[in-house]
């Protein structure tokens, strides 16, 4: 945790628990964890499973969204 605090000030995200589950009900969200980056405009940029293999958020994915976004 202390090697991640000089980075938390540069990463704004967050992050929601559904206590409810409906996120589940709805989208049938089937693992966890379970990531969906939306931009400001409210649209969905990526979404998937990050640690599952051919699935993860890699740097190249991350730096193909913010490409596409500042178009």
């Amino acid at each position: 945790l202390e090697k991640l605090k000089p980075y938390q000030k540069l990463i704004q995200y967050y992050s929601a628990i559904d206590s409810q589950k409906r996120t589940y009900n709805k989208y049938r969200i089937r693992a966890i964890p379970h990531t969906v980056i939306i931009d400001p405009q409210g649209y969905i940029r990526w979404e998937g499973y990050p640690l599952l293999k051919d699935y993860q958020l890699t740097e190249e994915i991350i730096a193909e969204i913010l490409k596409n976004y500042h178009k």
